[in-house]
């Protein structure tokens, strides 16, 4: 039987000798933050549709006052989708960030708001997940940073019990005012520094969701094609999935056009993986990201410099 976790049960990082109390400038931000929190969690007490005509209005208002974000969106489109013009990439760049500010509110409603009432979601191929995990092997749900993510998560969690590797969030009371939101329905966090954790916690039949797609320079990396530009990728999931003994399942979400609804898919557990060549088996997975990328372009992360890490010097097209 898969044990259960916690993020109590993990370990624990130990602050350095050196370290000081809280600067008073830190203690003001950190206050003013707390603040800031509060009232986001009073707004996600609003219906979910109240939330999502909100979010879509904060989407448009970041596109207008995130100049530089919209800039490395574009640079990004235009590498991954060379047929499309301008007109066409700055198009795809401003639904983006409309579907970004909706996916904000929508973490928010996840994470804090009330869930008497759901909207609508499918989900197809979840007897893969119910029958990966029937037989206590750990299992690796592959997936890559869309807008609509944490909210498909979520609906996952109420059919199954789903734990998360994730990244800590650089100003601790954001990190713990997340954490505490995430865990009213995953079973455990996983700092995603913390591989050993991860390997346990597979070794013992858990379903962790992961979403190595961004950049990323390190021993668990390679200069992979995404998109066919090749780039600093991580090679981090089939090393677990190796390590821990688990099968990987690719894991995709998707908002309806209006807006309204969710399509969950669960792919079955990838044949022949991890093989040992953890290059190749990357590879392999990035081919299915990029597939559903196709499928729903507006929908993923491109305000991320997924092409700052070029092999051979190459200057980066930001």
């Amino acid at each position: 039987m898969s044990a259960v976790y916690n993020v109590n049960s993990l370990p624990m990082r130990t602050a350095p000798d050196t370290a000081t109390a809280p600067s008073r400038r830190e203690r003001l931000r950190d206050a003013v933050l707390r603040g800031l929190i509060a009232l986001l969690r009073a707004i996600a007490r609003l219906p979910l549709p109240v939330l999502a005509r909100t979010g879509r209005g904060l989407g448009r208002l970041l596109h207008s006052v995130l100049p530089r974000r919209v800039a490395i969106a574009r640079t990004n489109i235009r590498l991954c989708f060379p047929e499309l013009d301008e007109a066409e990439v700055r198009t795809l760049a401003r639904r983006h960030f409309i579907g970004l500010g909706q996916g904000i509110m929508e973490a928010l409603w996840g994470w804090w708001g009330r869930h008497d009432t759901l909207p609508e979601y499918r989900i197809d191929g979840l007897e893969h997940l119910q029958a990966a995990q029937a037989d206590g092997r750990g299992v690796l749900l592959y997936t890559g940073h869309f807008n609509a993510s944490e909210l498909g998560t979520f609906f996952l969690t109420l059919h199954a019990p789903i734990s998360a590797i994730y990244r800590p969030n650089d100003l601790p009371p954001v990190d713990e005012a997340i954490n505490a939101g995430r865990l009213r329905h995953v079973r455990a966090l996983y700092p995603k520094d913390q591989p050993l954790a991860m390997v346990r916690a597979l070794r013992e039949g858990a379903a962790l969701w992961i979403a190595p797609d961004q950049s990323f320079e390190g021993k668990q990396s390679a200069f992979l094609p995404f998109f066919g530009i090749r780039c600093a990728t991580n090679t981090a999931t089939p090393q677990l999935a190796r390590m821990g003994h688990a099968r990987i399942l690719p894991f995709f979400v998707a908002r309806s056009e209006d807006g309204l609804s969710y399509h969950l898919t669960l792919l079955p557990p990838v044949e022949g993986l991890p093989s040992g060549d953890d290059s190749a088996d990357t590879q392999a997975l990035n081919a299915l990201l990029e597939a559903h990328i196709r499928r729903v372009p507006d929908q993923y992360l491109w305000g991320h410099r997924r092409f700052k890490d070029l092999p051979d010097g190459q200057p980066s097209p930001y």
